[in-house]
């Protein structure tokens, strides 16, 4: 990666946020990035340039240069200050999270805008933010293939609340999707649950590893949760998984169909090293995820007989025939829509 076009600009006061703004704007719409885009480059940067201000850090700067990598050209920007640090980053990516008096979106917003999202802090060295936004002509991937998702989710009968959740976001050539259950059902299940998915909605493009110590260390004032995750690489044909609990994700294929598993333990009360594996998809591949509401002996009783079925005939038809009726009950159904 090299850096073509570099901008460095100083920030201590409200004018140096505008033309903060001003530069990146310019530079990204010179490297032909798309409005929505560029919209979503100069909001960053007003959060980034903006948080330095209001927290009065010495030697705050922005710097906003072009990169190149093999697959396309973006815009980097960088957020570094000699201030005191940030002492939980955890915690400052929470939504609503505030040191400053501010509403606390800055950083949680930031990281959704942006394609990719890094920061270091610690006492010593202050705090250092890089980002990164790319130009990616939609060509590419409208030739890729699509990912048909469908999910049917209902509570324990006769509860108001489910202690089942789903998350699923569709982002560049990938597709995220989890399925999470919280202990026991009730508020208390719905609550933990709910962390869940609002830890991933900010954390969901990072590693697996880090997104489960994220998830584990949100659910730690919960009843705490299992989960199964997926992240399919459209371009690639794979799977990525990972899980905690009695949350199960099976694949079925033509071909010798991968078998992921998940760890024994809990999010939030206690987990040990998550197993993060790579699987090869074929083109035929179905991936079913579900909570233990639902029952795995659906996999032996004449699968192979609705196989062909589209993914929401198939969820619903295995939400209908293997809910069980004493617990919550989630069920996610995809498949290549070739």
């Amino acid at each position: 990666m090299t850096a073509e076009t570099e901008t460095i600009l100083s920030i201590r006061s409200d004018t140096d946020v505008i033309l903060a703004r001003a530069r990146g704007k310019k530079l990204a719409r010179g490297l032909g990035m798309e409005k929505a885009r560029v919209a979503d480059v100069v909001t960053a940067i007003s959060e980034l340039a903006s948080n330095l201000v209001k927290h009065g850090v010495t030697e705050g700067k922005i710097i906003i240069r072009e990169i190149n990598r093999e697959n396309g050209k973006g815009l980097e920007v960088i957020s570094s200050d000699l201030g005191p640090g940030i002492a939980d980053t955890d915690q400052a990516m929470a939504d609503g999270y505030s040191t400053a008096g501010s509403l606390g979106i800055g950083l949680p917003a930031v990281n959704r805008l942006m394609d990719e999202f890094e920061i270091r802090s610690n006492t010593a060295d202050g705090t250092l933010i890089t980002t990164r936004k790319w130009v990616r002509p939609e060509l590419p991937y409208a030739l890729l293939p699509e990912i048909e998702l469908s999910v049917f989710s209902r509570p324990l009968p006769g509860q108001r609340y489910n202690g089942d959740a789903y998350f699923i976001k569709r982002y560049e050539d990938k597709v995220v999707f989890a399925v999470i259950d919280g202990l026991g059902h009730g508020h208390a299940a719905h609550e933990a649950s709910q962390a869940a998915v609002d830890c991933l909605e900010n954390c969901y493009r990072r590693p697996f590893a880090e997104i489960f110590k994220l998830c584990h260390k949100r659910l730690n004032k919960t009843r705490g949760a299992a989960m199964s995750l997926c992240r399919i690489n459209l371009r690639d044909r794979v799977m990525t998984h990972a899980g905690i609990g009695n949350v199960d994700t099976r694949v079925y294929s033509s071909e010798t169909a991968p078998r992921p598993f998940c760890i024994n333990g809990t999010l939030g009360v206690a987990m040990r090293t998550v197993k993060v594996e790579d699987y090869p998809l074929s083109e035929d591949f179905i991936v079913i995820m579900f909570s233990d509401g639902i029952s795995g002996r659906f996999s032996s009783d004449g699968l192979r007989g609705f196989l062909n079925l589209k993914p929401q005939r198939l969820a619903k038809r295995i939400m209908d025939n293997h809910a069980r009726d004493n617990d919550d009950a989630t069920v996610i159904a995809g498949r290549l829509n070739l």
